[in-house]
């Protein structure tokens, strides 16, 4: 009949959870939803159509009932309501990256858990699907792109940097989201992303950083004077990080300056400034210590937590007033000082872990089987085994070499520091305990250091003061053989029958030694102390007339010693060493300075210096063999055998005049001109002088 027709044509209604079912095996793609948010729902069954897209029946199936879908990085698509979004702002829980979850054990229907997820592990409000947000950065004066400029998400280390054209694309992971421009030069902005996928951003120059006073080598200049190549780092930026040696701090933070790390806890590595300079010397550069040089510390010995700034000045005219010390380039180091206000009580630590950064793909056990079979088919005869490795085979036992070297790799730092400033005396008091470990077994660091800056106006025309720190570093300990490490065989033994004995020789062939044999059984003790000081005297004459006297101690106490017992398997008796060392720095400089304003646009800079400095230093080394025993270790050096002793001293004098002429006119011209004459003891007989001058010229345009 005509009713039984239009019945039989009349759309029914189904259930949304078959819709989405439906759905996800005619697009072959996966649909995801919380099984509150689509309970009881149903749809039209003539909703979906068949000859169009995936998204275009979502929105007809969805919409009408105010839900909403996303789609994942992985191709996935997402169902919430809007009432989840808003509860997600006030939720952490989120899929990482938006990585869809893996589904949890099938319950019921096998069909229908295809695309039923409850997510009974995670918050409802979970946060699936990052956005990518895209724009162009330029100068918002000229409209040039800028290349560079750093694009960072606001209380993360995520971002990423413009390219030569100008233009970023960073993945941000909801519309909340802030991004941080930032660029040398210029004054950082601060834009939230809000729901928009594009961000035109224009970038204002920074006029207050052109007026930031850097210092420059017996004193301090604007930025905008500068003749010479003067970089400063921006300490802000590294407070949250934890360093643990100011080296770490240059890293990547200042062009031209590279840091190369040798990855050991509290050491410095090295430190280029424009590349090396020397083919034979030394080529590290000379660090100077709140204006005085810092003659045989190391800035594994400065807390980084103390340091309220660092310049480095890198060619040939900012270099030239520090004379024959400065060819590596120098690095101007200034800690902090008491600043106005009530005392001010600051407490930090944190605490960490490290991990190996980086290990070779080296082949597991199977793997390295199967690479001695091809050897044996390749060599057209067995290639014998050792007897520990057939041992260890048939008895299934196998090792992850870099895994047996690993241990526990713990940070911390604990600092305590009061500052103040009152009206005639200003004060900064610190001390700190700092440790670090790396995953190598016996690759250990600890730090106790202390500083003390003190400064007083005496008068209105006289200001004394003392800046002076105190370090005693310790890396004792005998860091394993990651070079032996590398050569184990997966079938080798570490240890002896007895599981605590180390074997010296673990696999029986290649002479490959034990990598943690002397981490197990020797005894290292390797500890450094520093003791700094440096106290002024500065002096206002009159009219732009000073003189400022400078009064510098440095002080190096070194210990190394060492003993290796007496240890059966290798039938050795006990041999120890020990080397005791101490240097000494004295400084001593006279400062003269006039600044004066010669007209209206004329402005006159004169700075010049007589020192003296002289270095002490002394050494002495004594070991033996077979020492029988084993009870005092490196203290009983005196019962053993084939004696060494060596001792030496050394003393090496310098005097040194500078003279430095700054000349700027109209605040837009700057001319520098600079000489040093250095006499040092070390130079070569006839040669015992040395004159280093340099010339500069810029201007602002």
């Amino acid at each position: 009949t005509a009713q039984s027709k239009d019945a039989a044509s009349k759309p029914s209604q189904k259930k949304l959870k078959e819709v989405l079912r439906e759905l996800k095996e005619q697009y072959q793609v996966d649909i995801l939803f919380f099984d509150r948010n689509v309970e009881g729902l149903t749809v039209m069954s003539n909703v979906v159509k068949p000859n169009v897209k995936l998204e275009q029946n979502l929105d007809a199936v969805l919409k009408p009932l105010g839900l909403r879908y996303k789609k994942s990085k992985n191709g996935g698509y997402v169902i919430s309501d809007k009432r989840a979004e808003r509860r997600s702002e006030q939720s952490e829980a989120r899929f990482p990256e938006g990585d869809l979850p893996t589904a949890p054990k099938a319950v019921g229907n096998a069909a229908e858990n295809a695309v039923e997820t409850p997510f009974s592990a995670v918050s409802e409000s979970a946060k699936v699907v990052d956005k990518i947000v895209k724009g162009k950065v330029t100068d918002a004066e000229k409209g040039e792109a800028l290349p560079g400029v750093n694009v960072i998400i606001k209380g993360t280390q995520r971002g990423t940097t413009t390219n030569p054209e100008g233009e970023f694309s960073v993945s941000v992971p909801d519309d909340n989201v802030v991004l941080v421009f930032s660029f040398v030069g210029y004054a950082a902005q601060e834009i939230p992303v809000g729901n928009r996928t594009q961000i035109p951003v224009s970038l204002k120059i920074d006029d207050k950083s052109l007026e930031e006073v850097v210092v420059v080598g017996y004193g301090t200049q604007k930025k905008k004077d500068l003749t010479g190549a003067v970089a400063s780092v921006n300490i802000e930026d590294t407070r949250l990080q934890p360093n643990t040696n100011a080296s770490q701090i240059l890293r990547g933070t200042t062009a031209g300056v590279q840091v190369i790390d040798n990855g050991r806890p509290g050491q410095n590595g090295s430190i280029r400034i424009r590349g090396i300079n020397s083919i034979s010397a030394s080529t590290a550069p000379l660090i100077v210590l709140d204006g005085i040089i810092y003659a045989g510390g190391s800035l594994a010995d400065i807390n980084p937590n103390d340091i309220e700034s660092i310049d480095i000045l890198k060619d040939a005219s900012s270099t030239a007033i520090y004379g024959s010390l400065a060819t590596n380039g120098v690095i101007e180091i200034t800690t902090k000082k008491g600043k106005s206000g009530k005392p001010k009580f600051s407490l930090n630590s944190y605490m960490g872990a490290s991990d190996y950064a980086y290990l070779p793909d080296y082949r597991n056990a199977e793997q390295y089987l199967a690479a001695r079979k091809d050897a044996e088919l390749a060599e057209g005869g067995a290639v014998p085994f050792s007897v520990i490795e057939l041992a260890n085979i048939a008895a299934g036992k196998t090792i992850n070499p870099f895994e047996e070297i690993k241990q526990a790799a713990p940070m911390f730092n604990y600092e305590l520091s009061v500052s103040g400033k009152t009206d005639r005396v200003n004060y900064f008091f610190s001390g700190a305990y700092t440790g670090s470990k790396s995953p190598v077994k016996g690759d250990n660091f600890t730090r106790l250091s202390s500083r003390l800056n003190l400064g007083v106006q005496a008068t209105d025309w006289l200001k004394i003061g003392i800046n002076s720190g105190f370090s005693s570093r310790d890396n004792s300990g005998i860091r394993a053989s990651l070079l032996n490490t590398s050569y184990l065989s997966p079938y080798a033994s570490l240890f002896l029958e007895d599981g605590v004995s180390p074997n010296p020789l673990p696999q029986n062939w290649g002479l490959v030694s034990n990598p943690i044999l002397g981490t197990l059984l020797d005894d290292n003790k390797a500890v450094t102390n520093i003791l700094f000081s440096n106290a002024y005297a500065d002096v206002s004459i009159w009219n732009g007339l000073s003189y400022k006297l400078n009064a510098g101690y440095t002080r190096t106490d070194s210990k190394t010693f060492g003993y290796s017992p007496s240890y059966l398997p290798l039938n050795r008796l006990g041999s120890g060493s020990k080397r005791q060392g101490e240097n000494q720095n004295l400084t001593l400089e006279n400062i003269v300075k006039y600044q004066q304003k010669i007209a209206e646009n004329h402005k006159l800079d004169l700075t010049l210096l007589y020192g003296v400095y002289q270095l002490t230093g002394q050494s002495s080394f004594m070991s033996s063999q077979n020492i029988f025993n084993d009870a005092l270790g490196y203290n009983s050096l005196e019962i053993g055998e084939g004696f060494v002793i060596d001792a030496s001293a050394s003393q090496n004098r310098q005097i040194s005049g500078m003279a430095r002429l700054g000349y700027a006119i109209a605040g837009k011209y700057f001319f520098t001109l600079s000489m040093r004459r250095d006499g040092y003891s070390a130079f070569g007989a006839g040669k015992k002088y040395g004159v280093f001058p340099a010339a500069a010229f810029s201007w602002n345009i």
